[in-house]
């Protein structure tokens, strides 16, 4: 949500402002849709962001959580919503590629045109029609 929204991420990571509201808001904006632990964790990394960005402290945060769980986390950038089909061969295959159970974070990104982008640590796989149309680009420009 965050990497989605740029002034969201602003008003979350700017130094002036009460940090309570900014975790009150954090709180109304995951109200059913992520647990309480990880509620509770993303409301605390905004009070207190230490001089980081909060897009790297969510970031980190989450590789922490799906480390100590021994689980990879996914994230996959599609130009369209994924159905329960796709995320789920999407899921199978990387994780066994990866020997570790993984779980999808989904952005939708309309720029992306069409494919997939997915990110798990440093690791990219760029099978999207935009990075496909970039290369191609590039090889006619000489």
């Amino acid at each position: 949500t965050v990497a989605e929204n740029p002034d969201l991420e602003l008003a979350l990571g700017r130094r002036l402002g009460d940090s309570a509201a900014k975790g009150a808001l954090v709180e109304t904006l995951l109200k059913g849709r992520a647990s309480a632990g990880a509620t509770l964790i993303a409301a605390s990394l905004v009070q207190q962001p230490r001089e980081r960005r909060i897009r790297q402290l969510l970031t980190r945060a989450t590789d922490i959580v799906a480390d100590q769980r021994n689980r990879a986390v996914a994230t996959v950038v599609a130009a369209a919503p994924l159905n329960a089909v796709q995320s789920e061969r999407l899921t199978a295959a990387l994780s066994k590629r990866y020997g570790t159970p993984v779980s999808l974070n989904t952005i939708v990104d309309p720029t992306v045109v069409g494919g997939l982008r997915v990110q798990i640590a440093d690791d990219v796989i760029d099978a999207s029609v935009s990075a496909r149309l970039a290369d191609l680009r590039q090889r006619l420009a000489g």
